[in-house]
């Protein structure tokens, strides 16, 4: 289709116009019968049925082709695959956003989507102005936006629904790409859920093994925390003569406490208990969760005693615990040491906390004690044959604090 090429025809601004006043009619064949005679096209209107598809025909970016007799569905065709009508870009400012469409809106067309490229990132409440007038922008859960649910250079998909703010109608955000989206409440067993009704997820596991000041994670509604105390370092030996063994006891472990808590947890001071050592005396530190749990520390184990076999050093006991809604543990004690003869004698193990054994004991071979592992467990005790100067025990471990939040 293109712009009429005949004899007589004149230029645009020679062109024949509409008349300035007049009824606005149909045209008709006319009636013989009654006199009536049939209507004389005018030229004005002619051109204007040739540039109102000649128009759009140059709005889709076509050539105009007098061959071609399909220019008109074609500029109809490639103007809707390209949306050129329902995409905009945003001019506005954060939470104020401004679009233009050509043709220009003047009023929300109801129901009919559209999109726009965001150029400012929200962070709250926001509006949006694609008519000349603002208008709120909701969420998908027809809620105010929070932030964040448009991000610059994201690309936004709108409507407008005449039927919300009791009937003044808002814009309603369905997506942003690349942006966080609002959903209405989870009301069945295959819906998304918002993120307050995802209850009860792990959002973090942490251990903790230096004293601290508890801060939870963000969104952590309940915690489950595990605290455990200082080994005990193990037993050391005496010096032994001629014909003497001696033989020392592992350490115990300390005790361990647990608790489910959905309040009063944010804030709460740590401390972890250092693992027991000769030089410090052989007993861990306790460990605490502010005043709610306090795991108390494993003891020293027994020292050995310079002696002719056979002989036998008994352990003491491990730490004890309070506070624990789950439960509140006793450390395990460290193992006995014996020696039945003086070539066949064993030092004691370290007792075992609840997460993993302690150090492990010796056999007939005259050495210290082995150091103590997993956390809160005791040290292994010191052994001595014959002639042997003092070995000592073991270090105990520290204890820890584990806590598991959940959101």
């Amino acid at each position: 289709m293109d712009r009429l090429i005949a004899p007589n025809s004149v230029p645009f601004a020679s062109a024949d116009t509409a008349p300035a006043s007049g009824t606005a009619q149909y045209a008709t064949s006319g009636n013989p019968a009654t006199g009536t005679p049939a209507t004389v096209l005018p030229a004005y209107a002619w051109n204007m049925i040739q540039d109102e598809i000649y128009n759009v025909i140059i709005a889709a970016g076509l050539t105009p082709n007098r061959n071609a007799w399909n220019q008109l569905l074609t500029a109809i065709q490639t103007m809707l695959q390209g949306s050129t009508t329902n995409v905009g870009a945003d001019t506005g400012a954060a939470n104020a956003y401004v679009v233009a469409f050509t043709p220009a809106l003047t009023a929300p067309v109801p129901w009919v989507p559209f999109w726009f490229e965001v150029a400012h990132t929200n962070t709250g409440a926001s509006t949006l102005n694609a008519t000349g007038t603002v208008e709120p922008l909701v969420g998908g859960a027809h809620l105010a936006l929070q932030g964040n649910e448009l991000v610059a250079n994201g690309n936004a998909l709108v409507y407008w629904n005449p039927t919300l703010a009791s009937g003044a109608g808002s814009y309603v955000l369905l997506l942003c790409s690349g942006a966080a989206e609002q959903i209405a409440p989870a009301t069945g067993p295959l819906h998304a859920m918002q993120l307050g009704q995802a209850t009860g997820r792990v959002l973090n596991v942490r251990a903790i093994t230096a004293s601290t000041t508890y801060v939870p994670t963000p969104g952590t509604n309940s915690i489950d925390v595990l605290v455990i105390g200082g080994g005990g370092a193990g037993g050391s030996t005496s010096t032994t003569a001629a014909g003497q063994i001696s033989v020392a006891s592992g350490g115990s472990a300390g005790g361990a406490c647990r608790s489910y808590l959905t309040t009063g947890f944010s804030g709460q001071a740590i401390t972890i208990g250092a693992g027991g050592t000769v030089a410090g005396g052989g007993t861990g530190g306790a460990s605490s969760f502010g005043s709610l749990l306090t795991a108390g520390p494993g003891a020293t184990g027994a020292n050995g005693v310079a002696a002719a076999a056979p002989s036998l050093t008994t352990p003491l006991g491990g730490g004890s615990a309070t506070g624990g809604n789950v439960f509140n543990a006793i450390g395990q004690a460290g193992f006995p040491a014996q020696g039945i003869n003086s070539s066949s004698f064993l030092s004691g193990a370290g007792g075992s906390s609840i997460l993993g054994a302690g150090g492990a004991g010796k056999p007939t071979t005259s050495a210290p004690g082995n150091n103590a592992v997993t956390p809160g467990s005791g040290g292994g005790g010191a052994l001595a044959g014959a002639s042997t100067a003092v070995q000592t025990g073991g270090s105990g471990a520290a204890g820890i604090v584990i806590i598991t939040e959940y959101s």
